[in-house]
């Protein structure tokens, strides 16, 4: 089952959607999607249900659609986020909260489609993409999808998780780079330096010396001579993820 969530105050526009997505549905029932309707941010966010995919209209009377996607985030919901706009004014703000991406009203069935595709295609991978760490616990399966960034430090491999949990290999003989070498065959992750991974994904903001998250209140300090890397990494990142 895969849950979908519209949120949108103006019915015209919250039906048309809805009727696409319908139209979406039944053309894929192998994906068995579940529409759930909201027309306030209040029934949505107190709804307690999370879901697979969030379609937000931005521009609202109490709380705009970026408000609620900060919510969700503070929350630790790291669902693909689509925002439904009439407007382009909130793109760069819309990103800041990673945004899946954004789409201008009326929706045209052939972008929304597209970014369904897209969206149902990442789903699938994120769901199925892990990696084993050895911790003093046992095995664990680590989901790329929850890992914000990862850490090398006393030959340990550190994956710091979205939910502010830490996960501490135990000491290695291989390299950093054997270690993870799946998740860094993800075009999700960006190496930084010697000894640490980031996760584009959750990458809020890159500054001169530091890198911040959208979804842990942690800003990370990145090597010298990084910075023009990562930033490049990132931008690429969200105009490939804009493209599609």
């Amino acid at each position: 089952m895969l849950d979908i969530a519209i949120l949108d105050d103006e019915q015209i526009y919250l039906e048309a959607t809805a009727s696409l997505i319908r139209e979406y549905r039944d053309a894929h029932s192998e994906l068995d999607i579940s529409l759930h309707i909201f027309t306030s941010p209040y029934d949505l966010l107190g709804n307690g249900a999370t879901f697979d995919v969030y379609l937000l209209d931005v521009v609202m009377p109490d709380m705009t659609g970026i408000d609620v996607a900060t919510v969700l985030r503070e929350k630790r919901v790291v669902a693909p986020i689509v925002f439904l706009t009439s407007t382009r004014e909130f793109a760069v703000e819309a990103y800041s909260v990673g945004a899946f991406n954004y789409l201008i009203k009326p929706i045209d069935k052939k972008k929304l489609f597209e970014v369904l595709d897209k969206v149902f295609e990442d789903v699938g991978i994120k769901r199925t993409s892990f990696i084993s760490a050895k911790t003093a616990e046992g095995v664990e399966l680590v989901p790329f999808n929850k890992i914000v960034y990862i850490e090398f430090s006393d030959r340990r491999v550190c994956y710091h998780m979205t939910n502010g949990e830490v996960i501490r290999c135990n000491q290695q003989r291989v390299s950093f780079a054997e270690s993870i070498q799946p998740i860094l065959n993800d075009p999700r992750f960006c190496r930084c330096g010697a000894s640490y991974v980031l996760n584009l994904h959750y990458v809020k903001a890159v500054k001169k010396d530091v890198a911040n998250f959208n979804v842990i209140d942690t800003e990370l300090h990145l090597p010298k001579k990084s910075y023009s890397d990562v930033l490049t990494a990132w931008l690429d990142y969200w105009t490939e993820v804009d493209k599609k």
